[in-house]
């Protein structure tokens, strides 16, 4: 009897200290910009491209907030056989999300609709779109697809142990309707994540896989770091496509993704 209660009174002095050190992911409302880029040569010609992106996640109270994203894709070539289509917009995607914490864990649970601006109506823009897809290793493809209104349901969960360790999921289920009516199609993405959170600075990596509907797998690593002062931060990852038909990253008909953003928290 005296060594259950030993044992019963050291588990719950354990469990104390960690749900007292233990405190659910920051997540401060904010604006940021990020700056995808990749260069290869497909069939001997050098093609760069680029994706510039503007976001917002704004917190309306404690438990709800919206969001938006919306960006460009262009490239370059130095080949006069490659056309290249200009720049061309991606699809803009609005949110409203339910934010609650639940003890130690903090969720965000959304609905959103992408805005069907991004048009494919010749090989070299569907191409660039493409493209633009593959840099993100295909997260959030509704961004990306071209002639479609798409419906997104995002999820993340995360739980910041020790004040030091984050470890988060998040994932969607989005429903992808062409505009002239020749289908829809249904998908899901998936991710896994931990980093080392410090004061001012952040790193670590995520591994994603993404499913449209009669589609491979595409899945993909990403390491990133974050340096903060005050509510400025500088974030840059790494984003490296592990299979077909966008991996592995750097074989010479992979593609990979470097990204650098600037966001300013409040």
């Amino acid at each position: 009897m005296k060594t259950r209660r030993a044992l019963t009174l050291t588990l719950s002095v354990a469990a104390a200290i960690a749900a007292g050190e233990a405190r659910a992911e920051d997540r401060p409302s904010e604006v940021y910009v990020d700056v995808g880029f990749n260069t290869r040569n497909p069939g001997g010609a050098n093609l760069t491209t680029w994706t510039p992106n503007l976001g917002l996640f704004a917190a309306v109270d404690d438990n709800i907030a919206i969001s938006a994203d919306w960006g460009l894709t262009t490239f370059s070539v130095d080949e006069v056989d490659l056309e290249n289509p200009g720049v061309k917009p991606l699809n803009p995607f609005v949110a409203a999300h339910l934010t609650p914490q639940i003890g130690d864990f903090s969720l965000r649970l959304g609905l959103g609709l992408a805005i069907p601006v991004a048009e494919g109506s010749d090989e070299a823009s569907l191409r660039l779109y493409e493209s633009a897809r593959a840099i993100r290793g295909s997260w959030d493809p509704w961004l990306y697809a071209t002639e479609t209104i798409s419906v997104a349901i995002p999820a993340r969960v995360a739980w910041q142990p020790l004040n030091l360790v984050r470890l988060a999921a998040e994932g969607a289920a989005f429903l992808m309707i062409a505009t002239d009516g020749s289908g829809e199609r249904l998908g899901f993405q998936g991710a896994l994540e931990a980093a080392l959170v410090f004061d001012g600075f952040e790193v670590g990596a995520r591994i994603q896989g993404v499913r449209p509907q009669d589609e491979v797998t595409r899945a993909a690593f990403e390491p990133f770091a974050a340096v903060g002062v005050g509510p400025v931060w500088l974030r840059g990852r790494l984003t490296m496509n592990l299979a077909e038909p966008d991996g592995f990253a750097f074989d010479e008909d992979g593609i990979w993704g470097a990204h650098l953003g600037l966001a300013y928290t409040f």
